[in-house]
């Protein structure tokens, strides 16, 4: 699933994390969905239906961006765990002939927040910097409605969703890092935004040369 010219990451999963594999074959996406979903299901012990409408629409959005790495993990809560997805991806990003530079990093980052409020004024967005160097961070709490012909019912669905994300443009200019930490769950949620900001900290373009990550290509 990669693409020439793209940078290597590495970073550190969640524990726990169930990958999805990634298929160009949209039949053959489904049954992976399908299976994953009854796979959550046993672990969480949550109803099939309300998964598979979630893990649907996250396959249907890994078709449009480049996405690297792509799974669920389970988010810790008092009543036991809830579901967390994680998705790692890595679009293009063109700059011509300007050099990226540290400083012209952080001005991306600047510029990816004011985008990012400039579209949905609501949004906790702020730059942070993390050890990989600068990023625009986001938190979004709210639902979407999946479509009656995505879930089989008669219905809109309402999904509630906590999203953290981390915007990070690459050393090299020429591709910005997405990484992206969701739940469902409220109880969840806590737990789902520490392991956000502790995989975005672990996010490194240079091989670890003591505690390896997991490569991401």
């Amino acid at each position: 699933m990669s693409t020439p010219g793209q940078p290597l990451l590495w970073l550190q999963p969640p524990e726990g994390l169930v990958p999805l594999p990634l298929h160009d074959d949209p039949e053959q996406q489904e049954r992976v969905v399908r299976s994953l979903t009854e796979l959550l299901s046993h672990i969480t012990q949550q109803p099939p239906e309300e998964l598979g409408g979630a893990m649907t629409a996250v396959a249907d959005w890994v078709r449009q961006l480049q996405v690297r790495m792509l799974g669920s993990f389970p988010a810790h809560t008092p009543d036991g765990p809830a579901v967390a997805t994680l998705v790692v991806a890595m679009p293009p990003m063109p700059l011509g002939d300007q050099e990226p530079t540290g400083e012209f990093r952080s001005m991306l980052a600047s510029g990816l927040q004011e985008l990012v409020k400039r579209r949905v004024p609501d949004v906790d967005c702020r730059v942070v910097e993390l050890p990989c160097g600068p990023a625009a961070a986001l938190v979004q709490l709210g639902e979407y409605r999946l479509p009656p012909e995505k879930t089989g019912r008669a219905e809109a669905t309402v999904v509630p969703v906590h999203r953290a994300q981390f915007l990070v443009p690459a050393p090299t200019g020429s591709h910005l890092v997405l990484l992206e930490v969701s739940t469902g769950s409220e109880q969840g949620w806590p737990a789902a935004a520490e392991e956000a900001v502790r995989v975005a900290r672990s996010i490194t373009f240079r091989k670890p040369a003591v505690t390896p990550g997991q490569p991401v290509s």
